[in-house]
């Protein structure tokens, strides 16, 4: 359990998972206990639960002696403008909405340690033009900064791609991620929605 827990702290501290991978990190995961300071158990509903806690300096100078980043300081909250082009229409991810990919983002996003936004999709969002055209990406990062008072964000465009030829599908998406007057694109292609 402790080199699990220890691996977690670590990508919450670095905010990559990539960290594991990292020579000197995966042999010192088989050596977590020099890294407790203190850990205790609770019984909670007839589970008893392990409560740890690590060294933040000593995990801190593991990374530093490692080559890996540590992300100090606050964090910045990104907002996630995640479109979902469906059959029935596109649909936007939002605080309210009971998606996998709702999810899968709120997990990711606690498992990294980063503070994320969902829009609430009110009569105050903007509404989003066709996202394939990369000026309406651009326009609808301007809004959702000014409408929510971050300084970055995530816009994604996610469809199906049927192959009629194969009966396969496969997803596309495209991303775009503001930050401090920095935009950059990525496209990603999955075998399924949660790839």
């Amino acid at each position: 359990a402790l080199p699990k827990a220890m691996g977690s702290v670590l990508v919450k501290m670095s905010g990559s998972s990539d960290v594991l991978e990292a020579p000197g990190i995966t042999e010192q995961l088989g050596k977590a206990s020099n890294y407790v300071s203190n850990y205790r158990y609770v019984t909670d509903n007839d589970q008893t639960l392990l409560i740890v806690t690590f060294n933040q300096a000593a995990l801190t100078r593991l990374l530093q002696e490692t080559g890996q980043t540590h992300w100090v300081g606050k964090r910045p909250t990104t907002l996630f403008w995640i479109q979902v082009e469906g059959p029935n229409g596109d649909d936007v991810v939002s605080s309210t909405d009971t998606s996998m990919f709702h999810e899968e983002l709120i997990k990711l996003s606690g498992v990294r340690g980063l503070p994320i936004l969902l829009p609430l999709m009110d009569l105050q969002d903007p509404v989003s033009d066709d996202l394939s055209i990369s000026e309406n990406k651009l326009e609808l990062v301007e809004q959702l900064k000014q409408r929510y008072g971050v300084s970055s964000v995530v816009v994604a465009r996610i469809h199906e791609d049927a192959n009629s030829e194969s009966d396969e599908s496969s997803w596309d998406s495209q991303w775009t991620f503001s930050v401090k007057g920095q935009n950059l694109t990525w496209d990603v292609q999955a075998h399924s929605e949660q790839d």
